[in-house]
Parts: C-alpha cells; sequence; structure tokens
C-alpha cells in the first residue's frame, strides 16, 4: 500500500513524513542537512499561516517526537532573538553569529549530557539572564549623556538583570547539589563579561 503524503507547502515538494524521519537518523550527513533544512523552511512557511505547512510539520514530528524537545523552542528562540537585536545590529553579521554560538555553547557546556527537565529549564533561564545582563551592560557603558536620571535608570538595569542572572545560577547550582552533579559549572567564568562593579 502506498504511503500518502500531506499537501505540499508552497514552495516545498511534499515529503513522506517516515523518510524524513529516517534521512534525520541516517548516517549520511548530507541526508540529515538536507531534511533538516527542509523541516526549517517547513515551520517558516508555518509560523506565516500556511496550514499545509503545518499539517505536515507535525506529522514530522509524530515520526520524531525529539524533534519537539531539541527543535520546538519558538517563544524561547524569539526571546533570545529579541534580546540580541537589542545587542548587536542586524547588520554586524559576524558578531551576531558569534554572540549566537556563544549561546548555544554555554547551554551545552551547563546543560551537560544528560540533563533533567528541571535543568533545561534552568539553563534556558540562565541562558536568557546572561544575555539580559549583557545587553544591560552594554547600554550603560554606551550612555554618553542625559540627565543624572537617565544615568540612574541605566545603573539600576543593570543592577537588577545581574541580580536576576546570579538568582538564576544560584537556583542551578542549588537544583544540581540536590540531584547530584551531572556538569561543573565554572561560575567565575561565565560571569566575568557581565559582572557590575560598585553595586
Amino acid at each position: 500500500m502506498a504511503r500518502k503524503t500531506a499537501s505540499p507547502p508552497t514552495n516545498l515538494p511534499a515529503r513522506v513524513p517516515a523518510e524524513v524521519a529516517a534521512e534525520l537518523a541516517a548516517g549520511d550527513r548530507d541526508a540529515r542537512a538536507k531534511a533538516a533544512g527542509w523541516i526549517t523552511a517547513l515551520i517558516d512557511q508555518a509560523e506565516r499561516g500556511d496550514r499545509d505547512a503545518l499539517k505536515q510539520a507535525i506529522a514530522v514530528y509524530a515520526e520524531v517526537p525529539s524533534l519537539w524537545r531539541h527543535n520546538a523552542a519558538p517563544l524561547r528562540k524569539s526571546l533570545e532573538r529579541s534580546l540580541l537585536d537589542r545587542l548587536v545590529p542586524n547588520d554586524r553579521l559576524f558578531t551576531r553569529e558569534a554572540t549566537r554560538r556563544e549561546l548555544e555553547a554555554m547551554r551545552a557546556d551547563l546543560l551537560g549530557d544528560e540533563p533533567t527537565a528541571l535543568e533545561r529549564v534552568l539553563v534556558d533561564r540562565v541562558v536568557v539572564d546572561w544575555l539580559a545582563a549583557l545587553e544591560a551592560d552594554t547600554d550603560r557603558a554606551g550612555w554618553t549623556g542625559g540627565t543624572i536620571a537617565d544615568g540612574e535608570y541605566r545603573e539600576r538595569r543593570a543592577d537588577r538583570a545581574h541580580g536576576r542572572l546570579m538568582r538564576s545560577l544560584k537556583t542551578l547550582a542549588a537544583v544540581r547539589r540536590l540531584v547530584g552533579p551531572s556538569v561543573q559549572i565554572n561560575v567565575a567564568e561565565r560571569i566575568q563579561q557581565v559582572n557590575v562593579p560598585g553595586g
């Protein structure tokens, strides 16, 4: 019996979900890259309101449920992208890419090999708070004039962002102590860039 495919989304060929899943699991790097690129384009179209693309994406995710955890975090990614937009202008392509890779490297370092569900939530919080603190420090450092109130606002904003980062790191460290250390956190190394002097 022939396998059915969903209606093809605009500008994308229809794919059999099981075949896409097989490509993602294949040892062939080119096959995995092709499947991942197709899924990314499919999700982009679904986000623009293409219901056929949405149906096909859900069908592929049903074949590979782990995709929901690894690839479907649109709100978190949108938040990180918004903070990155405030931190680095769109035309500074290399700096944006380097910062994005720094975020992903930090997330991977903090997660370790076998993170619990709670650790995943807390690590996402740490990464967002780190980026927000870096953005607040950059805004404060770039302030060159204005009223005293403006300067004090930037100081308070940077201090609050630093405080949120410290609290999220302490919470993650406390949870790790309770459940057992699966990864060593080098807090000093990660926080050096966002430490607020004076306090």
